[in-house]
C-alpha cells in the first residue's frame, strides 16, 4: 500500500524519511491499522478539547466570584 513512499533517496542507498515510515508500516503488518486508528481518534479528541478549553469555555475575566 505504501510502497510508493519506499523509494530510495538520491542513489546513495539511504532511504527518505517517508521511505522509512513506509518500511516500518509494512513490517508492522495489520496492527499498524489499529495503532493508526487509535492515534487519529486520540488526535481528534485532543483537538476538540483544545477548542473547548481555549475557544468556547466561559472564562471569568473580571476575577470576581459570582454570588
Amino acid at each position: 500500500m505504501l510502497s510508493i513512499l519506499a523509494a530510495e533517496a538520491s542513489g546513495e542507498g539511504e532511504q527518505s524519511f517517508f521511505g522509512g515510515i513506509a518500511e516500518a508500516w509494512n513490517e508492522g503488518g495489520w496492527p499498524m491499522y489499529l495503532i493508526a486508528t487509535v492515534f487519529v481518534i486520540g488526535l481528534a479528541i485532543s483537538v476538540e478539547r483544545l477548542i473547548v478549553l481555549f475557544g468556547t469555555a466561559a472564562i471569568n475575566k473580571d476575577g470576581s466570584s459570582a454570588g
